[in-house]
């Protein structure tokens, strides 16, 4: 009875997620053949203590958790970051890593179709995610088999930590444990963290120069299309920096990071009509060549470019200097046209609010007082001569000068 109720008795004995990890239908899955096409990123506990000293006494059983994003392909550990622990910020850091690391590796800002998560921080990491990938999706809560990174963790422990002093062994659910009393008695001998976090970054090390040439030979064997470019502009405004709100000047826009100053302008002409606009920089410290310019009130964004410096000297030119500065004249020559076409169009928009009257009587255009003080008055008075003159203009000729003497009588008086 026993093996025919099995099924069951899983289930209710030993919990949900054995029950999912051992009864249920599994499914196989075939990795992508070329990278980008899936991110699969989680918080690994390194299994290699350090020791760190305080004013309370020496611990030796600290250990570091390192966020890791591999690509899936062949998992290659596309980025990564080392932490005290998990959390929205590390998770964070690791992507950055990962952008900046594909540049290096595939020659561009290239972004991933998909990205697998845990549910940790979810809430917040969900708009990061979208940033960068078309498809977000988190694994099954208590799923670690459907997380290719949770495999990926256990390749490291078995073929580099194995080998180091300060291997902590596994997790304490595992079959085989540390040996406490070997560890006891070279504990000494751990590293500090700095040494941790150099060991860590070794075996990732080691990890690309291992799988590096494969990444790159099946991008540029991979289809065109599925190439997908980094936007920028979304990348920025969800894992930038913030700096300091400034304005725009004829100098650009400047902005001051652990004493050294940068400067960034923007070949966008319509920006240059929102001067009066104080302007927020979200950055990435990784690439200063750019950042993403916010308005005060988020309405306006515009991508601007850390500006180029030429020399003074023209004998120091070389062909970038020139190009630079055939791009600042090109930019400067068609700012000029646009502020030459506007005024062209405004011109004539003000042609037709040029009237004779308008000419003739400053009253009728301008709040201007008489003697008196007065406004309404006066300019009604105006208004009652000109219909008077109007009418005169319209009598005989014959009649006109008899006409014209009363109204030059009546212009006396006034």
């Amino acid at each position: 009875i026993r093996k025919e109720k099995e099924t069951m008795l899983t289930a209710s004995r030993e919990g949900r997620r054995a029950y999912q990890n051992t009864v249920a239908m599994q499914i196989d899955r075939e990795r992508p053949d070329m990278p980008l096409k899936m991110w699969s990123l989680d918080g690994w506990t390194a299994e290699l203590y350090y020791q760190e000293r305080t004013a309370k006494g020496v611990s030796y059983w600290k250990r570091l958790v390192v966020e890791v994003v591999v690509d899936v392909m062949n998992d290659y550990p596309i980025g990564y970051a080392i932490g005290e622990q998990e959390d929205a910020a590390l998770i964070g850091e690791a992507l950055r890593s990962a952008v900046h690391h594909t540049r290096e590796v595939l020659g561009g800002y290239y972004a991933p179709w998909q990205i697998q998560s845990d549910h940790y921080a979810l809430k917040a990491m969900t708009p990061k995610y979208q940033a960068l990938a078309k498809y977000v999706t988190p694994a099954s809560v208590g799923n670690a088999k459907a997380k290719t990174v949770v495999r990926y963790f256990a390749t490291l422990e078995s073929e580099y930590l194995w080998a180091l002093t300060n291997n902590g062994g596994h997790n304490i659910t595992a079959k085989t444990l540390a040996n406490d009393e070997w560890l006891n008695a070279h504990k000494y001998r751990f590293p500090d963290r700095e040494g941790c976090e150099a060991q860590i970054a070794k075996i990732i090390e080691i990890e690309r120069s291992r799988k590096i040439a494969q990444m790159r030979e099946a991008w540029q064997a991979g289809e065109a299309a599925m190439k997908r470019t980094l936007n920028m502009e979304a990348y920025l405004l969800a894992f930038g920096e913030t700096g300091r709100g400034n304005m725009l000047t004829a100098n650009g826009i400047k902005l001051v990071r652990d004493g050294v100053e940068y400067k960034f302008d923007c070949f966008d002409t319509a920006m240059r009509q929102h001067r009066g606009e104080r302007w927020t920089l979200r950055y990435d410290l990784g690439d200063m060549s750019q950042a993403l310019a916010v308005s005060e009130d988020g309405r306006l964004r515009y991508m601007v470019e850390a500006k180029k410096r030429v020399p003074m000297a023209l004998v120091d030119y070389d062909e970038q200097d020139w190009q630079a500065l055939a791009e600042y004249r090109d930019f400067n020559v068609r700012l000029t046209q646009e502020r030459d076409a506007h005024m062209a169009e405004v011109a004539a928009a003000e042609e037709g609010y040029v009237t004779r009257e308008r000419l003739e009587s400053p009253l009728s255009g301008l709040l201007l007082t008489d003697r008196h003080g007065q406004h309404k008055q006066a300019k009604r008075a105006a208004q009652q001569r000109r219909t008077e003159y109007a009418a005169f203009e319209e009598v005989e000729a014959d009649e006109k000068p008899a006409k014209a003497r009363e109204m030059e009588d009546i212009w006396d008086r006034i």
